[in-house]
């Protein structure tokens, strides 16, 4: 069966490499989305993802103190339409913290079989 799915997968690939902060979806389904972030100690993270400009769900939470950064991630089953566009928004008064590794943020998306 992930035969016939692999030229809509590869696709999906193609446009989320060549995007810079909006992915299209390809082909109608259920999608499993996560977005997650890091946040310093005693500091906001608010991340929302949003299908076409309308907020779909998000993390909102403020960090621990007990062990420095925390990362903090939400996921959802979203059924998404061709053409809609993801992209994942910041509330004004986020403090995101990444380090240079970049291990503390992330965002991904795949279709459900």
């Amino acid at each position: 069966m992930l035969y016939k799915w692999l030229p809509v997968l590869k696709q999906l690939v193609k446009i989320m490499l060549m995007s810079t902060d909006k992915v299209t979806v390809s082909a109608a389904g259920n999608y499993y989305v996560y977005v997650g972030g890091g946040a310093q100690p005693n500091t906001a993270l608010g991340l929302t993802v949003e299908r076409n400009n309308v907020g779909v769900f998000g993390v909102y939470r403020t960090a621990t103190n007990w062990n420095g950064v925390d990362t903090l991630g939400s996921g959802a089953v979203v059924y998404l339409n061709d053409g809609d566009r993801l992209k994942v928004s910041a509330d004004p008064n986020t403090a995101g913290y990444s380090g240079n590794d970049l291990r503390h943020t992330s965002f991904f998306g795949f279709l459900v079989i």
